[in-house]
């Protein structure tokens, strides 16, 4: 056997170990470039076999406030002396605003962060600016949902359930225009 045979058979023999290694990392869950990849680079690859991808986490900065925030006005809202109102279809919406907001933020986050050099810096300010302000606004929203809750104290002793709906609806509206400015910055 002459050396370009024995090079062809190596080569050969090379492809198909990459090709079951791809297949593994495909049973495995990882990405169509990560598998394809195999072919070339799986002496690299093999500490992939057996794990699976991490998982996308969607959550931004805010996730956890949002989650402590909101769980906290609902055992409040849910305490039999916070009166018998039903807030689940107003406080629901308003989580869920903040949640897609919070969302947002994490993806420019991740666009500012993978900027690199060739982002303008004209608008990579723009976009930061526009990050921080939905930021605070996210955070002003979350202050005042820690304030409704003492409100729903306030609902208790007084039975004054008109002020803790109008705050609600203040901010379905700022969380409705955190929605609007994103809209309107895409388009």
């Amino acid at each position: 056997m002459g050396n370009s045979e024995l090079t062809l058979m190596f080569g050969l023999a090379y492809l198909l170990v990459g090709c079951a290694v791809g297949g593994l990392l495909h049973r495995f869950g990882h990405s169509g470039a990560t598998t394809a990849s195999a072919l070339v680079v799986w002496p690299m690859l093999l500490s992939l076999i057996g794990e699976a991808p991490a998982p996308y986490v969607a959550g931004g900065p805010f996730t956890e406030r949002i989650e402590a925030t909101f769980a906290s006005l609902c055992e409040a809202l849910g305490d039999p002396a916070a009166g018998e109102a039903a807030w689940d279809d107003e406080v629901e919406p308003l989580r869920s605003a903040l949640v897609a907001a919070d969302h947002r933020i994490a993806f420019v986050d991740r666009l500012l962060g993978d900027g690199g050099d060739c982002t303008p810096a004209a608008a990579h300010t723009q976009l930061s600016e526009a990050r921080t302000r939905a930021a605070a606004e996210i955070e002003d929203v979350l202050t005042g949902v820690v304030e409704l809750r003492l409100q729903v104290g306030l609902l208790a002793l007084a039975g004054n359930t008109v002020s803790v709906r109008e705050q609600l609806r203040a901010f379905h509206a700022r969380a409705r225009a955190l929605a609007e400015v994103s809209d309107l910055a895409a388009g």
